[in-house]
Parts: structure tokens; sequence; C-alpha cells
């Protein structure tokens, strides 16, 4: 078995993997084709990208400089991290070209000010794109808002008034899976839908693009927007499990792009593997995955609450209410050093709360909204490590590790390595 780095047109580099996993097959830097459904290799298997579109000709706004640096959407949604950013991507990128990729400008560095003169200083100001995929947003908050910003504590960029400008560090979401999409951005701000899909279009190429002056577009936002409608993205092949789509399963990008897009929550994908039968390692993880989606659609916790309740869309994962939540990633005990903890202080009761992102109360000023964000697609996962919105769990392992500690679920070793398995099949 032959587990190779897999990258799409990130610093010249691009490799691809053949369906099965004795031999890795290149795609040039500069194909000016993306054949459909071509499988990238991960650190779990193998992903696939099927458009309704058919191959992806690399042209069109999505793959255009449409601002003032070098980037283009797909600098920062590479296809072969399920249209989103792995850090193996990122460190690639770094080493390839010595931090002077286009992923590297304006917000790839921690802070504005932040020096670049050499390598090391480049290496240093990107840590957090290096260390956890994450980009620096800045952010002010509503006028109308129950609380204020009263300190800053660890990372903290030149700032006058943090009310006014602060920054915080999140992942790229998938550019991927757009059927049912409701809240696009971690926090909701640009809305909801296909209208919220054309703002974040739009928008997300002059805050990531450094574009000035005009709006693109309607045709430029279509293009962006129906690429990523066209797309369905999944785990087809796991190193153990092997294909994905074996034995009644349905796993894989082409078969979600068949799914039906509405049902009831949960997952169905897998059941076909509850009764396999033999004691090899693929029957054993088979039998494992599908275990792992029963504890995803009936393991109950925090007054009968299941996974299913946030990621309610069937078998995509994501959450079709609208809804945020608060998930312990942002608080204070979640913290690593190399991120910005922040003290809020409600308005009227004086409350005070730390967190390293107020999330969703950035877009509503709600003091009951703080670190509240909204549940992201969970198909596939393996694709784009690390995982949450600041990139605080390194592997799918430690996330279902989080869960089990932030909602005092009280999984068996077992139950949490079916889980981690399945999850890693998504």
């Amino acid at each position: 078995m032959s587990i190779g780095t897999v990258l799409f047109a990130t610093a010249g580099v691009v490799y691809g993997a053949s369906d099965d996993d004795s031999a890795a097959a290149a795609l040039p830097s500069n194909a000016s084709t993306l054949p459909n459904n071509f499988p990238f290799q991960n650190e779990l298997g193998k992903a696939t990208s099927f458009s309704t579109q058919g191959d992806i000709e690399r042209t069109g706004a999505f793959f255009e400089k449409l601002g003032a640096n070098n980037r283009t959407c797909e600098t920062c949604h590479v296809p072969s991290d399920g249209w989103g950013l792995a850090t193996r991507t990122t460190r690639a990128a770094f080493q390839n070209t010595n931090g002077n990729d286009p992923l590297f400008e304006f917000d790839g560095h921690n802070c504005p000010e932040d020096d670049r003169s050499t390598v090391s200083a480049r290496r240093a100001a990107s840590s957090l794109l290096l260390n956890k995929a994450l980009f620096r947003f800045a952010k002010t908050l509503p006028a109308d808002r129950e609380f204020d910003i009263i300190a800053a504590n660890g990372l903290r960029c030149a700032t006058s008034d943090l009310n006014q400008t602060f920054y915080v560090y999140r992942k790229t979401l998938p550019t991927t899976n757009f059927q049912n999409a409701t809240s696009v951005l971690w926090d909701g701000a640009q809305g909801e839908g296909q209208v919220g899909l054309r703002k974040v279009a739009n928008g997300a190429v002059f805050q990531h693009s450094e574009r000035t002056g005009a709006d693109i577009s309607e045709e430029q936002k279509d293009q962006i927007v129906n690429l990523g409608n066209s797309l369905s993205s999944a785990q087809s092949l796991d190193f153990v499990a092997r294909n994905l789509a074996g034995q009644g399963a349905e796993g894989g990008a082409i078969a979600l792009s068949q799914l039906p897009i509405a049902g009831p929550p949960g997952f169905t994908i897998y059941t076909s593997w509850g009764n396999i039968q033999g004691t090899d390692d693929v029957a054993r993880r088979r039998r494992s995955i599908a275990r792992g989606q029963n504890i995803f659609n009936t393991k109950t916790f925090a007054g009968g609450q299941t996974c299913t309740s946030c990621h309610n869309s069937q078998n995509f994962g994501n959450n079709v209410n609208n809804a945020f939540f608060a998930t312990g990633i942002a608080a204070e005990s979640n913290r690593t050093s190399d991120l910005p903890l922040y003290t809020l202080a409600n308005r009227t009761t004086g409350a005070i709360v730390k967190v390293m992102d107020p999330g969703r109360a950035i877009v509503t000023g709600k003091w009951a909204d703080i670190a509240k964000f909204k549940p992201p697609m969970l198909r596939s996962l393996a694709s784009r490590p690390p995982y949450f919105h600041n990139g605080s769990a390194a592997t799918l392992d430690d996330v279902v590790a989080h869960y089990n500690r932030r909602f005092y679920i009280n999984f068996t070793a077992q139950e949490a390595q079916d889980l981690g398995n399945f999850l890693k099949a998504l």
C-alpha cells in the first residue's frame, strides 16, 4: 500500500491517485481540466468530487484573479482538500515557495503588521495557517450589541479599539455539497441559501483577494456559485475498509450526488455493512463503520440529543435549520496559546465571559449568541484536517474526544473508535 502526499493547484505541485492504492497518478499543476471524480489521496484513503457539469475546466471566475493580489478562489478552496484547506497543503505551499505562495498574502499571516522579510519571519508570521489552516478575519461588533470586548490576551494585532476592529482566526469552509445549503459562513454573516452564497462569492474577493471598487459581475457570481452547486465531494476509499461503495454501501461522491437532499436526520449510507460476515480487516472495519453510523444516529446525550440534532441534513451532515450552537470550541478552557483570548462584558449585567472567538454574536450582537457557530458539512472530512472552525482538533478521533468531554457522553473505547471510523469514511 502506497500512501502519498496529495495536493492540487497549490505551490505548483499536484498529485492525485488512482482508484486502487497501488500507485499514484500525477495531475500537472497547470492542468487546464480537473477530470470528473478524480481520486485525490489523503491520510486516510482517497476522496473524489463528482460534478454534474462533467470534467471541470479551470476557467471562469472561481479560477481567475479577481482582486489586487494573486489569489483565486482555488487558492484557499483546494480540490484535493475537498474544496477546503488542509495543513498538508499549507505546509507544502510554504516549502515549495519559501512562504511566497499567494496563500500567505494578506490575511494569510497572523497580523497585518507582521515582519515577512525573511523565510523564518514568514514562517513565524503564518504559523496559524501552517499549523491549523487558519486565516485572519477582521471583525467589528454591531453598535447595538449587548456586550463589549474589554480585554485581549495572547495574540493581539495592533488596533486602538477592540470593539471597532479585532481579529478572529478561522478555517475556510468547503465550496462543495451546496445542494441544501442554509447558513454559509461559520457565524452566518451574509445570510443563507443561494442568496447567501452569491453574497459570499462577491464578498470573498474583497475580503481575501483585496479587491477594491465595483462588485464582481452577476455572471462571475453565477460561475462561482454554479460550480459549488454542481459538486458532490466525499471519501471514496478507506485504506482499511477499501471501496466505500462496496457490498451495498453508498459512500463516495457519485452516490452522494444521487441521494435525496431531503429526509429525516441521520445517515443511511452504511446500513448494509451492519451484518457483514468475516474476520479479515476489511470486514471488521466495515462493521465498525456501520456501528459508528448507528452511534451517530442514535446515541443520546445532553438530555436526549444525538449527533443528528445539530447535523440534521440526511446523509450530508450539515444543519438545514440555519441554527448555531455553542460546543465549547471557542471556550477559554479549550484555548491554546497561539490564539487570542477576548474578555467580553455584558453591558447590562456586567457578566464576564472569555472566548477565543465571539462567533455568531459578532453578527447579531446578542449575549446569548457568544461562541455559537454553524455545524459544518461532514462529507469529505478526511480531505481537510484539522477540524473545527479554529483547527483545534488535529484528527477526527480528537473531534470525537472533544464531544465526549464536552457533553459527558461516556463513550466506551469501542464506541469512540467506531464513531471515528464512520466519520473518516464520509
